[in-house]
């Protein structure tokens, strides 16, 4: 199974606290605010929570719990982005 991570975080701070916790988990960023890993519920629930923790008023963050057969059957265009950005923990 694969966890899909959407989010619209405006603060910087909490943006990159948040992407550099997934990246921490396994996760790989796709696009500048998504990220896939594997995982199944559990793990949903702990990125609900960590989230919970740091979200402001007017942020959003999805979480896609999505089976490996769809996941294949995706359509793609384009390359991922690879660690483009700092791994500094702040």
């Amino acid at each position: 199974m694969r966890i899909v991570v959407a989010y619209d975080i405006s603060d910087d701070v909490k943006r990159q606290r948040l992407a550099l916790w997934l990246q921490q988990k396994g996760f790989t960023r796709i696009q500048r605010s998504v990220f896939v890993g594997r995982g199944g519920i559990a793990t949903a629930k702990d990125i609900e929570r960590f989230a919970r923790k740091i979200l402001g008023s007017g942020d959003k963050l999805h979480i896609f719990l999505v089976s490996d057969v769809e996941w294949e059957r995706r359509i793609a265009v384009g390359e991922e982005l690879e660690a483009t950005y700092s791994t500094r923990i702040l």
